[in-house]
């Protein structure tokens, strides 16, 4: 993996700590954060999506990356994102913990961390190594979409909009 690759994904870790048809979810019509509310809804219109279409572990693995989101009942949540990497002297990890609260808005899910957390090791330079670092609260405004087993995020890091597909656990 390139050094450009690396930082992108390190980026990507960083920020996120976290690809559409009309496939049902246990029974129910696909949903998205930009779907317009009705109730009930007529044959084909998407219902306006809860907190309850997200629950449930959602995963996506890429080339040394497994990044995680686990939505539970309350509007809690908790992500992990691992990175790893082989480099001449072993392995390099990366890893970001977060947990907190969502919000819904229409088109938005805001998640809100009450903790968050960084640990590195990297074999080359174990002087810069650290664990459970602290990381800043700060609040993250994605857009989303739950097709079957799919949950797909959508979020602008630095004017680049960064799409990430999970899987249901």
């Amino acid at each position: 993996m390139s050094g450009r690759r690396i930082r992108a994904v390190l980026t990507l870790a960083l920020a996120l700590g976290a690809g559409c048809t009309d496939a049902g979810i246990h029974g129910r019509p696909a949903v998205s954060g930009t779907a317009p509310p009705t109730s009930p809804s007529p044959p084909g219109i998407t219902p306006r999506p809860t907190a309850d279409d997200l629950i449930g572990r959602w995963v996506s693995r890429k080339e040394g990356t497994e990044l995680s989101y686990e939505f539970r009942p309350g509007r809690n949540y908790r992500y992990d994102g691992r990175i790893s990497q082989e480099v001449p002297e072993g392995e390099f990890v990366f890893t970001v913990t977060e947990s907190g609260v969502l919000t819904l808005g229409v088109g938005v899910l805001t998640l809100r961390p009450r903790s968050a957390t960084a640990t590195r090791r990297h074999p080359e330079t174990p002087e810069e190594d650290y664990t459970n670092r602290p990381r800043p609260l700060t609040p993250r405004r994605l857009t989303w979409r739950v097709e079957g087993d799919e949950l797909t995020l959508v979020e602008t890091i630095r004017n680049e909009r960064i799409t990430l597909t999970f899987t249901r656990a």
